[in-house]
């Protein structure tokens, strides 16, 4: 579905994503796909999927999936959560060039953002 639809231009495939990101150090490799139940859930497996990308080979997994559709209603809550509390604490722990980030939501405009 991210490839046919073109959700991510670094996907190709479940089984193949991190496309074009050699240059970045990044391999081609499969997707995990996670669903989050609520945003407390959301931050602890972005969290999670963080420490297992840094100790994992690409070739395991190279881009991680966190769908949280609890969220689809609410897309300022969840830019906030991505943007205020995701993206801040990987950035205080020095961690941007382990996790590349990029928040999709079903009901994005620019307007969101």
């Amino acid at each position: 579905v991210l490839g046919a639809k073109q959700l991510c231009p670094y996907t190709e495939s479940r089984m193949r994503a991190a496309i074009g990101l050699l240059s970045e150090g990044v391999k081609p490799g499969p997707v995990r796909v996670r669903v989050a139940t609520n945003a407390t859930d959301l931050v602890a497996i972005v969290f999670e999927e963080a420490a297992n990308l840094e100790t994992q080979p690409e070739t395991q997994v190279a881009t991680v999936l966190v769908c949280a559709p609890s969220l689809d209603e609410s897309p300022l809550f969840f830019y906030a959560i991505c943007d205020n509390i995701i993206e801040t604490t990987i950035s205080v722990l020095g961690a941007t060039s382990i996790v590349g980030r990029a928040w999709f939501h079903p009901n994005y405009t620019t307007s969101h953002v």
